[in-house]
């Protein structure tokens, strides 16, 4: 299992893609995947809802919203991001498939 890359790098992004795209970023703060992803892992924190994945990928979703927020800004980001079943979902741009992963 890969490690997921610390939070500074990724709210450095997040902060310079505001900067940069201020509508773009609002866009994708309006998209409903991240704000229901970002009221989950509040609950989570709070003790009010309780996941089945490890933490390390519930709170690691924040590195695909960066990298989302740098695409729309157009800025280089590379950054590992978490995978659900082969699966991660890119906000405004999908879902990316990856054969062979285990769970």
């Amino acid at each position: 299992m890969a490690r997921l890359p610390a939070t500074g790098e990724t709210l450095c992004v997040l902060e310079k893609a505001q900067a940069v795209a201020p509508e773009r970023f609002a866009e994708l703060l309006m998209v409903p995947q991240v704000g229901s992803w970002l009221a989950y892992v509040l609950r989570c924190k709070r003790g009010g809802a309780y996941g089945l994945a490890p933490e390390h990928i519930d709170y690691g979703q924040i590195n695909s919203i960066a990298l989302a927020a740098a695409a729309m800004a157009r800025l280089s980001f590379v950054t590992k991001v978490p995978l659900r079943n082969g699966r991660v979902m890119i906000p405004c741009f999908g879902m990316a498939y990856f054969d062979g992963c285990e769970p």
